[in-house]
């Protein structure tokens, strides 16, 4: 579905589905295609792609709704305007991505609703969303829309917390998937010291903290605990540019846990 739309430039692709992480995931592919796909041949994969998910490549814009603010505004989706316009900085396509597009106010929206209609050829804009409904109908009819259907079980099949990760990470050991709720219900002290223990395991401790705050945001409804779930996806995207020391990665989704 994917490799489908990626070769396609100058489009617009709205990403939607409930499970914000997988909607996102998707959207990271669909750039990472077109961009590589496109790139100078000197670039390696890995270095693009490094890049763009510490939003510091070139060609590559990301913007979305912080804890700070309740809405994507006209003056972020100017600066997505001025981007596109300006000629650009690399060799290639260029990409840029706005999380939760259902925020945009309403001269947002209708800023991107002209940029839409006058995107560059070498250029997509992918919007990722929790329904189609929450876009601006002129925008949903110029976008091609793909459904990010998550292969993850629901909340309230579940018996708990525990059962509700075994079964979205299936691959990982069940004791260590016990020893971080444990600790992440005990003490903020705890969790530091297994941070500083076990540095060669961050993927997987951001995985798990996720995973448990996607539980509880969605089982208690808790602003918190949705907030918690987008800084740890943020975290665990960032890993391996804005973290090369992976202790600290984990100490800081640590003091995360225990705000």
């Amino acid at each position: 579905m994917i490799d489908k739309f990626t070769s396609k430039s100058g489009q617009g692709i709205i990403v939607y589905g409930q499970d914000k992480e997988c909607s996102l995931t998707m959207a990271y592919k669909i750039v990472f295609n077109h961009i590589i796909d496109n790139a100078s041949d000197t670039e390696s994969s890995e270095h693009t792609t490094k890049h763009i998910l510490a939003n510091t490549y070139p060609n590559f814009m990301r913007i979305g709704v912080s804890p700070e603010k309740s809405d994507i505004s006209i003056d972020e989706t100017r600066e997505i305007i001025k981007f596109l316009s300006q000629k650009p900085t690399l060799h290639g396509g260029r990409a840029v991505i706005i999380e939760r597009a259902g925020k945009m106010s309403k001269n947002a929206s209708n800023s991107i609703l002209k940029t839409l209609e006058e995107l560059p050829t070498d250029s997509i804009v992918v919007m990722t969303a929790n329904s189609l409904q929450s876009i601006l109908s002129t925008i949903r009819s110029r976008c091609i829309k793909i459904q990010a259907k998550s292969q993850k079980p629901g909340a309230y099949e579940c018996a708990n917390v525990l059962d509700y990760i075994e079964r979205s990470i299936p691959n990982l050991d069940t004791e260590y998937i016990r020893r971080i709720v444990n600790l992440i219900n005990s003490d903020y002290k705890g969790i530091a010291i297994f941070a500083k223990q076990n540095a060669e395991t961050t993927e997987d401790f951001l995985n798990v903290l996720s995973t448990y705050y996607v539980y509880y945001s969605i089982k208690t409804k808790d602003p918190s605990a949705a907030e918690k779930t987008l800084i740890l996806q943020s975290l665990a995207f960032q890993l391996k540019t804005a973290f090369p020391d992976l202790q600290s990665a984990m100490i800081a989704a640590s003091m995360i846990c225990s705000q």
